[in-house]
């Protein structure tokens, strides 16, 4: 197989630092079957997604009624005609499968919240009832000795999260200054004046970025903390309205930049007055949307949800997490300083598909990766789209098991010695996919073994470092495919005429990949064993090509992927027959075969490409003494050839 088979097992060598340095395999509206605006919301939308190895998904919560005095919550895309169904369903599915593929690492509910503390109260007893010791709770404070609580300083890693289901929310503020306890009233005041409503407990939606991302950062102590966006030129002043409750079917859905009022440079002593009433009415009402959170839910919060606040960055947590839509998460990648990069470090950021995505639709995650985005919050119900099948082939690494460590560039260092390094309770109940235990490596061992294996010899040991080997170039060769199946997998029809593409995929590349890709002649009326590279062939020009990794190739090398596609030729359009996406560090050198999937990411049976896959070093690049590329297997062999592609040495590394 061309993938690496050590791809396919689980690293747990890899798997105990701080959340923040993983990518998480995450979905969006999970509950929804189609579109946004009128498809069906189903409890099956959360079995298909934690069996297909998603391990984030998204719960949004609304007010449905009372039945027989107990509060009843519902889980549905408000303001919209999609249907509704019951959160104790949700959870009760969540339940049975979140461990039920042998997948025991843990899986994350991220809650948007439209209902009051009374319902609050009400999800709690439920996820408790339904989870029991499955539901992590963390520590109250270095005292507590509950068992089983979760230490957030130090247990908040997915090898110690395993089997527990971990809940993304908002937390109550331990200490408020008494000012903003009185401005808190004031502002339910104001609210409950411009929404008409008689309801006491507003509602606020955790994924917040398109409201909170542009207002001041209230802290405990009464302080204020301006993000970027603001200046002395301009204090942008939001007012959220809307009614809370139960959603209206067909209604049209508030924008949360309800009201919006500028307040230029103060020049005179009534404009500084006025200036100084906007920002204390922001700080009113930040107070007022935090005290929404029922202590109950704030309690069982492990992953805690964070207005984004540039000035706060050195105080963020690796729990901690901020949401985006995709075109915030862009304007912050465009940050100077590669601000967005060192934000992930520090804290997790979720983004997701911007509202204009009606047809559940998705974004190109790969930008989003290359910056350290952690949760790519993806349309799981668009089963085709180019997106989602770049997300699931991404996380086909590491075992499948929805966690993949960043590259090193990108996550923060993890401090050594681990003082865990012998602690019986992280031994899985899975061995099927994990072998770990008083043995597992620390951070300190990693890095000691990581050195050991670069001054290792080929025969005796293979390099398994960060980076790639100061290769520059790919060099891919079609040789022939087998049992190509005919469009759309039917079992009638015309014999295919096919002819495969080879291009690379990046952060920032697109398709054409400045021109390079690979395009073999069509062979007409084969199916079953199309043949474009013979071994007794002197010119394999056609069939050939050689990819340059340099550049941002050379950059995102972690990110990037080689992709194969297999069309059928037809005098109209050309018909899609299988693909597959490999990422280059999965990538083995040699004569390969590359499985084929369908536009649904399934394995087609029997069908395949077979490929000659050779990695060339730089021109006149000495190669320290046992490097080969990474995660090359231990029989590789090096072969060197000359004026191979234009003169100079080059390095041609092959199993």
């Amino acid at each position: 197989s061309a993938i690496d088979p050590r791809m396919k097992e689980i690293r747990t060598d890899e798997m105990d630092e701080p959340l923040c340095n993983y990518y998480m395999n995450s979905s969006h509206n999970t509950y929804l079957a189609g579109d946004q605006l009128t498809s069906d919301s189903k409890v099956e939308m959360y079995v298909k997604a934690l069996n297909d190895g998603c391990r984030s998904v998204e719960i949004d919560c609304w007010e449905g009624g009372k039945e027989g005095g107990v509060p009843q919550i519902v889980v549905c895309h408000g303001f919209t005609a999609t249907t509704k169904i019951k959160f104790e369903d949700v959870i009760d599915a969540i339940a049975t499968h979140a461990f039920a593929n042998g997948n025991d690492y843990p899986v994350t509910l991220s809650f948007e919240l439209h209902v009051g503390k009374i319902y609050q109260k009400r999800m709690v007893q439920i996820m408790k009832e339904k989870f029991k010791k499955l539901l992590a709770i963390p520590k109250n404070g270095h005292d507590d000795q509950t068992v089983g609580a979760i230490d957030m300083e130090r247990e908040c890693t997915p090898l110690r999260l395993q089997r527990k289901i971990l809940v993304k929310a908002k937390r109550v503020q331990a200490k408020m200054n008494p000012a903003l306890e009185a401005g808190a009233h004031l502002i339910q005041q104001l609210s409950a004046t411009n929404t008409n409503s008689n309801n006491e407990n507003d509602c606020d939606e955790v994924d917040d970025a398109e409201f909170d991302d542009d207002i001041s950062e209230v802290e405990s102590d009464g302080s204020i903390a301006l993000d970027d966006d603001f200046n002395d030129a301009a204090i942008e002043v939001m007012v959220e309205g809307g009614k809370r409750g139960s959603p209206t079917v067909g209604a049209a859905r508030p924008s949360a930049k309800k009201k919006r009022s500028t307040v230029r440079t103060p020049k005179t002593a009534k404009d500084q007055k006025f200036e100084a009433a906007a920002i204390k009415k922001s700080q009113e009402m930040k107070k007022a949307k935090i005290a929404k959170i029922a202590p109950e839910l704030s309690a069982i919060v492990i992953m805690e949800a964070v207005h984004h606040n540039p000035k706060l960055l050195v105080e963020r947590k690796g729990h901690q997490s901020s949401s985006f839509t995709e075109a915030r998460a862009t304007q912050l990648s465009k940050k100077p300083e590669d601000y967005l990069t060192e934000l992930n470090k520090r804290m997790i950021t979720r983004v997701y598909p911007h509202a204009r995505r009606i047809d559940s639709g998705n974004f190109n995650p790969m930008p989003y990766w290359a910056k350290g985005c952690q949760l790519c919050a993806m349309n799981w119900q668009s089963t085709t789209s180019r997106e989602l099948r770049l997300n699931k082939f991404k996380f086909m690494d590491n075992g499948g098991c929805g966690f993949i460590r960043k590259p090193a560039a990108l996550r923060m260092p993890v401090p050594a010695p681990s003082k865990f390094e012998n602690d019986s309770n992280l031994i899985s109940t899975n061995t099927s996919q994990t072998d770990f235990g008083s043995n597992h490596s620390t951070p300190t061992t990693l890095l000691t073994e990581a050195m050991a294996a670069a001054t290792a010899s080929p025969t005796t040991g293979s390099a398994f470092v960060e980076r790639p080997a100061p290769y520059d170039r790919l060099k891919v060769t079609v040789i022939s495919a087998f049992q190509l199946p005919k469009p759309d997998r039917s079992e009638y029809g015309e014999i295919v005429d096919p002819y495969v593409l080879v291009f690379l995929e990046g952060p920032d590349l697109e398709i054409n990949n400045r021109g390079e890709k690979l395009q073999t002649p069509t062979v007409e009326d084969n199916g079953m064993h199309p043949v474009w590279s013979a071994p007794d062939d002197d010119d394999h020009s056609k069939s050939s090509h050689i990819f340059s990794l340099g550049g941002t190739m050379e950059r995102h090398y972690e990110g990037s992927m080689l992709v194969i596609k297999v069309f059928d030729t037809d005098l109209d359009v050309d018909d899609f027959l299988g693909e597959v996406m490999i990422p280059l560090p999965m990538l083995r050198a040699g004569v390969r075969c590359f499985p084929l999937y369908d536009q649904r990411t399934m394995r087609i049976p029997g069908s395949f490409v077979l490929c000659r896959v050779e990695f060339i070093a730089k021109t006149n690049v000495a190669l320290p003494s046992g490097i080969i590329p990474k995660r090359a297997r231990k029989n590789t062999v090096v072969s060197k050839t000359f004026g191979a592609i234009g003169g100079g040495l080059k390095e041609v590394y092959s199993n």
